[in-house]
């Protein structure tokens, strides 16, 4: 019995630890598809209008985290309206469970 037990309590251990660092991934990889994001707009620019790249590196990145923005702001719309309709067959997307999960804690 007491094996059993210790195995179950493993595995929660494990699944917290790897939601946590699935977490963190997540985060970590938005914040590297924004300036991902912002230096090809700042290229884009460059070939636009001429110059260097790192003048228009501000602008990108500006533009960029307002793309940022409003995906998430959808994705938590999307979250409230799943939470409305609870009992519903639609899947909640992983961005969403994500905003779901931020905007509760």
């Amino acid at each position: 019995m007491a094996y059993v037990l210790r195995r179950a309590e493993e595995l929660r251990r494990r699944g917290r630890q790897r939601a946590d660092h699935a977490r963190h991934l997540a985060v970590r990889l938005d914040r590297r598809a924004l300036l991902r994001r912002a230096w090809a707009l700042a290229r884009d620019g460059v070939r636009r209008f001429g110059g260097g790249v790192r003048t228009y590196l501000a602008a990108a990145l500006r533009q960029s985290w307002a793309e940022a923005k409003a995906r998430l702001a959808t994705a938590m719309a999307m979250a409230e309206d799943r939470r409305a309709m609870e009992g519903s067959r639609f899947a909640l997307t992983v961005t969403g469970l994500l905003a779901l999960r931020a905007a509760e804690g």
